[in-house]
């Protein structure tokens, strides 16, 4: 109906936000605390606020994008790499960029349900990675 509703607050330095494939719940990457939380949706509203990642070293994870299997991709800034963790938080594979530390965004090609684009701001540059089918 175009209203606008806060659904959660205090979240400490939100850096990136994702729908998970079920559309039940939002994947939110909170950079103050180097982790993504879960949020699970009913009705519209929030329930009990979890937090799916904790990730190590780096600074902070920032853009993140889920595909239609519900892996989840984690630009994690500082690290210079994108996770994709499963649908219960397992790593499955970390695309380093090669390029710099300061990845900062990541999206899939709607064309190539395998590659993966990542933006890596220490260098400026757009990275391609395919990744193996699954």
């Amino acid at each position: 109906d175009g209203e606008l509703q806060r659904l959660i607050d205090g979240i400490p330095a939100p850096a990136g936000i994702a729908l998970a494939a079920d559309e039940q719940s939002l994947l939110l990457a909170c950079a103050g605390e180097n982790a993504i939380w879960r949020v699970p949706l009913v009705d519209g509203q929030v329930t009990r606020v979890t937090r799916a990642i904790q990730l190590s070293g780096g600074v902070a994870p920032g853009g993140l994008v889920t595909d239609s299997d519900d892996n989840l991709f984690v630009a994690h800034r500082g690290l210079g790499c994108v996770w994709v963790f499963d649908k219960r938080g397992e790593p499955k594979y970390r695309i380093d960029s090669s390029r710099g530390d300061t990845t900062v965004g990541v999206c899939l090609d709607p064309s190539d349900p395998r590659a993966v684009l990542i933006a890596e701001a220490q260098t400026g540059v757009i990275l391609r990675a395919t990744l193996p089918m699954y």
